[in-house]
């Protein structure tokens, strides 16, 4: 009877460990994301609208060198790459040659550079070098008005067609990102603000506002503070506010796991474990 039961712990040790490192390699190659990932709250009754959502893993860079995150820079711009869209230290990735269709350019981008989409992220995925990015394109709303001076172009994209203001801008941005529940990086994390298309832009800008901008936002275990495990269930919670006072709240939800290596040394472990323990009990 024991040596019977010690070959079904055996049996259901090895079943186990199996099922747990398949369902990771399944996860981690899942490139779709569930309708819960992403949520969206609206506050006050804002003339624009975030679309084209995306959580994905790329390059982020250390903080090393000069410029510091030269690889985020990297990884935005290839995504939205030129003519259309130009780096630009105050836009990050503002508008380049006129681009009227801009709808879906971030998951167009991300798809063509080959980047992994998904919920569920490899400890390499979230690394100090690679990190998850939650990333979308910010468009006119339906109840965005055109432009009012028939002198100068609506946008840089098109001359006229619904415009976001100038006067809406500096668009702000505060975000927070959680680990299991607790803080993962200090409180007060704020995205530079995005200025107005004017001529205070070099190169200066001769619009009333913007067609569209995007937004792009990057975690790692390089920000952790104080220092934390990469494995965990995570939040990113965004918080977008225009000058009127209105805005939308973007929360993703993803989780950092093992690496299935690590998983399988963890199932050996524990299959020696069931080992000795059945010895003694004989």
């Amino acid at each position: 009877m024991i040596q019977i039961q010690r070959k079904l712990d055996k049996v259901y040790g090895r079943i186990l460990c199996v099922l747990s490192v398949v369902a990771v390699v399944v996860a981690l190659n899942s490139s779709s994301l569930q309708a819960d990932v992403i949520s969206v709250t609206k506050f006050g009754d804002p003339v624009w609208e975030p679309v084209d959502f995306h959580l994905f893993t790329a390059p982020v860079g250390d903080g090393v060198g000069n410029p510091a995150f030269e690889e985020f820079k990297n990884t935005a711009t290839t995504i939205l790459p030129e003519p259309e869209y130009v780096f630009n230290p105050l836009l990050f990735v503002g508008p380049g040659s006129p681009n009227p269709d801009f709808q879906n350019d971030i998951g167009e981008g991300i798809a063509a550079a080959g980047y992994k989409e998904g919920d569920v992220f490899s400890v390499a995925e979230f690394s100090p070098t690679a990190g998850v990015i939650l990333a979308w394109m910010n468009v006119p709303g339906s109840n965005a008005p055109d432009g009012t001076d028939p002198a100068v172009p609506d946008t840089p994209d098109y001359d006229s067609g619904p415009t976001i203001s100038n006067a809406l801008f500096p668009i702000t941005g505060l975000y927070t990102v959680r680990r299991d529940g607790e803080l993962f990086e200090p409180t007060d994390n704020t995205n530079p603000p995005l200025p107005p298309l004017d001529e205070n832009i070099n190169p200066p800008f001769n619009v009333e506002g913007y067609s569209h901008f995007p937004f792009f936002m990057a975690g790692s275990t390089l920000f952790a503070d104080p220092p934390q495990p990469a494995v965990g269930d995570y939040i990113y919670n965004v918080k977008l506010q225009d000058q009127a006072g209105n805005g939308y709240v973007v929360e993703a939800n993803f989780s950092v796991v093992p690496e299935p290596s690590s998983l399988a040394l963890a199932c050996v472990a524990l299959l020696g474990t069931l080992a000795i323990s059945r010895r003694r009990q004989s």
